[in-house]
C-alpha cells in the first residue's frame, strides 16, 4: 500500500469514527505535580473536569491526610466514613 492510499484510508476512518468519539465524554484529570526530594515533599493539583451528563455525585477515595478543595462555585466536598 502506498503512502497516499494509507493516508486516504486514515482520513476516511477518522471521519467516520470522530462522531462516535465525540459522543463519549470522559472525566478528565489535569495533574500538576511538583517533587521536592531534598524536602521529602510532593505537591499535586488535580483539576478534574466532569462532563455535564455525569451523575451529580462522584465518590473519590483519598488518603485521610489530604485536604481536598474546589475553587468551583457549587461544588461541595464531603468526608464520608
Amino acid at each position: 500500500m502506498n503512502r497516499g492510499t494509507f493516508f486516504s484510508l486514515l482520513l476516511i476512518i477518522s471521519l467516520h469514527t470522530s462522531p462516535l468519539l465525540a459522543q463519549t465524554a470522559y472525566v478528565h484529570h489535569g495533574l500538576s505535580v511538583t517533587l521536592s526530594p531534598a524536602e521529602h515533599r510532593l505537591s499535586v493539583i488535580d483539576s478534574v473536569t466532569v462532563p455535564a451528563d455525569r451523575p451529580r455525585e462522584m465518590p473519590f477515595t483519598l488518603h485521610k491526610g489530604l485536604a481536598p478543595a474546589s475553587p468551583t462555585p457549587g461544588v461541595r466536598i464531603e468526608k464520608r466514613g
